[in-house]
């Protein structure tokens, strides 16, 4: 096991109130600033704190799971994680805080930043159609997300890294639904389930929100960490042009191994991120098509949001302007 996180000498540490923002940029820090930003994040936070988890054990865990996550993945990386759980964390602190609470925003938290731990660069599909290990292990069913969400409890299950030993069973159980929920709705074979609960829950609201159900607190649980894993296009212009050049890649790698071994691949995957007008394309499909409408349900709930569809609006047209100049300046 990983030792406690060392302390950040020499090196600025990252205040929470400066992570914990729509438009932070992960890659201005070290991994071990980041690690250590996350530590704060799951003890001090103001619906969590309360729980009083050991720092100690907390660290550890941070610092092993953040291992799992590999360096050489343009995309799915611990900065990725840090940004998905710092944006969950927003989310919450914006209006979601009425549903996610206690031991259920510690859950969605350690979740968020766990949702990728181990990720191998390429999806679900290619694990599938390559017979992977994994996908026979969890029959072909969010074969990813359920590695990520194993290996969150198989790192708990360590003395060292057990933030949750005090708890109660029942607590304890309470964590391990969220902790599997949250991981498990970032599988997008699920998005319109989570688009289809957030109208109904808006349908079902008249004026101001009522004490929330259990069955409403888990599902803003999952709905605020799936919006944060599909965030990067509501992000300013330059962390949106950014991460979408990074998930190219991966896609662009994934297409070419296919390719490789004969196996079919999506037309969309096959374009390297240099390839602008493919880029645009992809960028807005996916940004106005999938990530607006869910965002925009988000806003609706929680008025505080509606910054984000405005600038993932704003972000569209930037992707079609430059979309327009370099099919003229190809013509």
């Amino acid at each position: 096991l990983a030792e406690p996180l060392p302390p950040v000498n020499g090196h600025e540490a990252i205040a929470v109130s400066q992570a914990v923002h729509f438009d932070f940029n992960p890659f201005e820090w070290s991994g071990l600033q980041l690690a250590q930003c996350a530590s704060a994040v799951l003890s001090t936070g103001q619906s969590i704190a309360e729980l009083q988890i050991p720092t100690q054990e907390l660290g550890v865990w941070i610092k092993t799971i953040s291992s799992c996550y590999s360096s050489e993945n343009s995309y799915h990386n611990f900065h990725h994680a840090f940004s998905v759980m710092a944006v969950s964390a927003v989310l919450i602190e914006e209006g979601a805080g009425h549903y996610v609470q206690g031991i259920g925003a510690l859950g969605t938290l350690v979740g968020a930043l766990a949702h990728d731990a181990g990720h191998p660069e390429y999806n679900n599909d290619y694990l599938i159609k390559t017979k992977h290990p994994l996908a026979l292990r969890y029959n072909d069913r969010s074969v990813l997300e359920m590695m990520h969400a194993a290996i969150v409890f198989d790192i708990l299950d360590q003395p060292d890294a057990n933030f949750a030993k005090g708890m109660e069973t029942a607590a304890f159980s309470q964590l391990r639904k969220s902790v599997v929920g949250v991981i498990l709705a970032t599988d997008m074979q699920a998005h319109s389930r989570f688009a289809s609960g957030l109208r109904e829950l808006l349908d079902k609201r008249d004026g101001e929100p009522e004490e929330p159900t259990t069955a409403h607190r888990e599902l803003l649980q999952e709905c605020v960490v799936k919006a944060a894993d599909l965030a990067n296009p509501a992000f300013c212009w330059e962390l949106c042009q950014d991460w979408a050049r990074r998930i190219t890649l991966e896609f662009h790698n994934q297409a070419n191994r296919e390719k490789a071994r004969g196996l079919p691949f999506m037309d969309f995957m096959e374009h390297h991120p240099d390839n602008t007008v493919a880029l645009c394309k992809l960028q807005i499909g996916f940004s106005s098509f999938v990530v607006a409408p869910y965002w925009k349900l988000l806003a609706e709930l929680f008025p505080k949001l509606k910054s984000r569809p405005e600038q993932l609006d704003s972000n569209v047209e930037e992707w079609k302007r430059i979309k327009a100049a370099a099919e003229e300046a190809g013509a």
